[in-house]
């Protein structure tokens, strides 16, 4: 009895080392910044709003690629900050962003 429960509770324990080792190649090595990413998936993010967004295209699986410009120098991000110091809200009307 005792050793059916311990081949159990090993095998669980196998099965969850696979899944944190899966979890943490499909996230390019960082399993938190991806489990924000999944959480926040239909949130709307910083970038989207700003009004120095320059531009926006499908980087790949991992999200968009924003590029903004704000004063002299351009800026690029696959996986935009959830604070910037340059972001000023973007009107509704406003559509100057190549997308």
């Amino acid at each position: 009895m005792l050793d059916m429960l311990f081949e159990a509770a090993s095998t669980l324990f196998m099965a969850t080392l696979a899944g944190l080792f899966i979890w943490f190649v499909l996230s390019d090595g960082n399993p938190i910044e991806y489990f924000k990413r999944w959480l926040n998936h239909n949130k709307p993010c910083l970038c989207d709003r700003c009004v120095f967004l320059k531009q926006k295209f499908g980087a790949s699986e991992s999200g968009y690629h924003y590029i903004c410009q704000s004063g002299e120098k351009d800026e690029g991000y696959i996986n935009p900050p959830e604070y910037c110091y340059n972001f000023e809200e973007r009107s509704n009307n406003d559509q100057h962003m190549d997308t």
